[in-house]
C-alpha cells in the first residue's frame, strides 16, 4: 500500500517490516485485524493497519460495512512506544539499542 502524508510517500512494498501483529483470525474473517510497523529507506516509521468489516478498521457507506486498510506515520518516539507496548524487545533493541536492566 502507498499513501502520501505531509508530502512524503509511505510505501509498504519498499519499506522494511520491523514488527507484525494480528489477532490470529483468517484474513477473510470480518473481525480480522492486523498491523505492521515499517521503516522506510530514509528512516521514517509508519504503521500499516488492516481489518475486516467488524474490526476497528471498518468503514461504512451508509448501507453496509466493509474492511479497510490505512497507513499512519509514526515518529521515532511513537515507534519506540509501539514496540514497548507490544513487548517486541528484540526488535526494539536492534532498532533503538539496549534498555537498561532494572
Amino acid at each position: 500500500m502507498k499513501k502520501i502524508i505531509n508530502d512524503k510517500l509511505y510505501n509498504s512494498e519498499t519499506a522494511t517490516r520491523l514488527y507484525h501483529y494480528d489477532n490470529k483470525l483468517y484474513t477473510t474473517d470480518i473481525n480480522y485485524y492486523s498491523e505492521a510497523l515499517y521503516k522506510t529507506k530514509k528512516g521514517s516509521y509508519f504503521l500499516l493497519k488492516e481489518g475486516g468489516a467488524m474490526s476497528k478498521m471498518s468503514k461504512t457507506n451508509g448501507i453496509s460495512k466493509t474492511g479497510d486498510m490505512d497507513i499512519e506515520a509514526f515518529s521515532p518516539e511513537e515507534a519506540q512506544d509501539y514496540l514497548i507496548e507490544h513487548q517486541a524487545i528484540d526488535v526494539f533493541e536492534i532498532e533503538f539499542g539496549f534498555l537498561d536492566e532494572a
